[in-house]
């Protein structure tokens, strides 16, 4: 009989133990989520300009550990939404001087066709065979290094 109760009396306390441990885990699990939830919808609002839609919905969401993967889900949205069409520049290789601008296109048809404006603009026939250097700036980012061999 003591030991049958001796039994019962050790597996009530680590039950309770466990619940307790479990319920702790929890609780730093929904807590991360929670912040994890608020960085996510700081992403998305600061990009407003790029997915509109998203960060709309994010502003009107108030973080919880529930809300984690809406906000997780807006964001994967938001990256995967295509930019929109910018002014394309092709600049010095130093960057301070505007050598052509171009019409506002995707980012891919800016490199492309700015590489393209670049030769036209920097190749001479003494350069026939030699690189040169330039960089491409697509709206109001940070201009990128580029070269070309001239033909």
């Amino acid at each position: 009989m003591k030991t049958k109760l001796v039994l019962v009396f050790l597996f009530a306390f680590t039950s309770s133990a466990l619940a307790d441990d479990t319920k702790d885990a929890q609780k730093k699990v929904d807590d991360a989520k929670v912040k994890s939830c608020e960085s996510t919808k700081a992403s998305i609002v600061k990009n407003e300009a790029r997915c509109p839609q998203q960060a709309s919905e994010a502003k009107a969401i108030t973080c919880t550990a529930a809300d984690f993967k809406k906000m997780a889900d807006l964001l994967k949205a938001c990256l995967s939404a295509p930019l929109p069409p910018q002014a394309c520049k092709v600049l010095d290789a130093e960057g301070k001087a505007t050598l052509v601008e171009l019409p506002a296109m995707e980012a891919a048809e800016c490199r492309t066709k700015g590489k393209e404006a670049a030769i036209a603009k920097l190749c001479t026939p003494e350069l026939k065979g030699k690189s040169v250097k330039y960089k491409i700036q697509r709206g109001e980012g940070t201009p990128l290094p580029g070269f070309a061999i001239c033909k």
